[in-house]
């Protein structure tokens, strides 16, 4: 968990929060709109890489005693980076899983249960992203 992982969850901050931040900085509406033009693929990435984070984090759980406050960030941080994903590539995934109507209901389960939750997953991942930040500065 590196670099990468902060600027996944300062991306997937500020697709969600776009609101948020607009109204505190102006300025960077170029920014956030640029981004939004990527929405969909940037969801999907985000989701795959959340999900391969989560199984690499589980398959170094035997190391979770030497470090429990460090691994339940790397955790909370995959699992923040799948469900954010999975909301903002929703209409891609259910694109691709249009000849499939059983994983079009699982899609859709899964967004109805986060979408309430995705303004509070946005603030968590911009918390995430400084916590780990400075988890590599310090």
């Amino acid at each position: 968990m590196g670099f990468f992982t902060i600027i996944t969850l300062a991306v997937l901050a500020m697709l969600v929060l776009s609101r948020e931040i607009l109204e505190k900085w102006p300025q960077s509406r170029e920014l956030i709109q640029w981004l939004h033009g990527s929405r969909d693929w940037i969801g999907v990435v985000s989701l795959v890489i959340g999900l391969i984070n989560i199984l690499r984090i589980l398959g170094r759980l035997k190391y979770f005693g030497y470090a429990p406050g460090i691994y339940l960030i790397w955790l909370a941080s995959a699992v923040v980076t799948a469900a954010l994903g999975l909301l903002l590539g929703q209409s891609l995934l259910r694109q691709w899983a249009a000849g499939n109507p059983k994983a079009v209901d699982v899609i859709n389960k899964m967004v109805d249960t986060l979408a309430p939750h995705q303004k509070n997953l946005g603030y968590a991942a911009g918390i995430l992203a400084v916590l780990i930040l400075l988890m590599r500065i310090f």
